[in-house]
């Protein structure tokens, strides 16, 4: 029995995928569930349509992460969610590389301060306000802890509207974008495609608030947040994307809700840090035909987990044509 409700999908064009996760999304809303897919070539717009569901393209989206807090006197709820919004901006922060122990704590100091003073009010602003206070009262007890920070602040200014930052208008502003009410919430992120870095963190900042929302949204509520062309939106081989989804996966399975992760081939999940987080953090994986030459491949690999009779049992599925589906 699977520990989590996340999951992966791998099935190649011509496999029935489409059909099967628009059966499985319906499944899930009839049942009462919500639902967050992420998008990126316009696919989903004729499910949008049909299902009357909230369709959000680039222009119509404005995050901020703290927006979608709840007031909580779990301090275990607390402190994780903290941390995950922490995680957020380190990732803002420095795109392709960890931070060290003292450039992250001093994030988490400043999303714990802001968010214990200004609660649903702070932001990424307020953040960047607090490290640039921070520098300047210990850069003269400890320079080097300054410098860290100092880098951190500056690598954030491009966020905020105080330092007309170039990603100001997506980060800065309330951040009204996953309002209640419709269960079904499409994000549309073909635009953000000509900016790669932008790409990865307006994902994961839609993460932490989806996160959020499963949280306000209690444990008897199914929650299903799905990304369609997955790699396209968050493959790369970066250790803090693999944080970053594992610590939305966790968040997910505590409160009812599942990531779905849909790609096209298990080789996919051999390609970087991000998708072996998503793989081994998905309690549900189903597989369906594959590419025969890649699949091959695939079972060459060191990585491979199939027996030879479930390989064979892959290697029969037909398409889905052919197959009457």
């Amino acid at each position: 029995e699977a520990d989590n409700y996340n999951m992966v999908v791998c099935a190649y064009s011509g496999a029935g995928k489409s059909v099967f996760m628009q059966a499985l999304y319906d499944n899930h809303i009839q049942r009462g569930g919500e639902l967050y897919l992420f998008d990126k070539g316009g696919s989903s717009r004729k499910y949008a349509i049909s299902n009357k569901a909230k369709y959000l393209s680039a222009k119509d989206i404005n995050i901020n992460p703290f927006r979608y807090i709840s007031n909580t006197d779990d301090s275990e709820d607390l402190d994780a969610s903290n941390k995950q919004i922490a995680t957020l901006i380190s990732v803002m922060a420095e795109p392709e590389a960890l931070l060290d122990e003292v450039e992250k704590s001093a994030i988490l100091a400043a999303v714990s301060f802001v968010r214990k003073k200004y609660g649903q009010d702070a932001s990424i602003e307020l953040v960047v306000e607090y490290l640039e206070t921070h520098y300047h009262e210990i850069k003269e007890m400890n320079q080097e802890t300054a410098n860290k920070i100092f880098q951190v602040y500056y690598n954030l200014r491009k966020y905020t509207r105080k330092y007309n930052g170039h990603y100001a208008n997506v980060f800065s502003g309330e951040g009204s974008i996953l309002e209640d009410g419709n269960p079904i919430t499409i994000l549309e992120l073909e635009d953000f495609e000509y900016d790669e870095e932008l790409l990865k963190i307006v994902v994961f900042s839609l993460m932490v608030v989806v996160n959020e929302k499963m949280y306000r949204s209690g444990k008897k509520r199914r929650k299903m947040c799905a990304f369609e062309e997955a790699w396209k939106l968050i493959g790369d081989s970066s250790p803090q994307t693999a944080n970053m989804i594992e610590c939305g996966y966790r968040t997910a399975r505590k409160f009812n809700g599942a990531f779905v992760v849909i790609t096209q081939g298990m080789e996919d999940f051999l390609n970087s840090k991000a998708a072996e987080a998503a793989w081994n953090n998905a309690g549900v994986k189903i597989i369906m035909r594959q590419n025969p030459e890649k699949f091959a491949e695939y079972l060459q690999s060191d990585r491979n987990i199939f027996t030879n009779a479930e390989a064979k049992i892959i290697n029969s599925f037909q398409k889905a044509g052919t197959a009457g589906f």
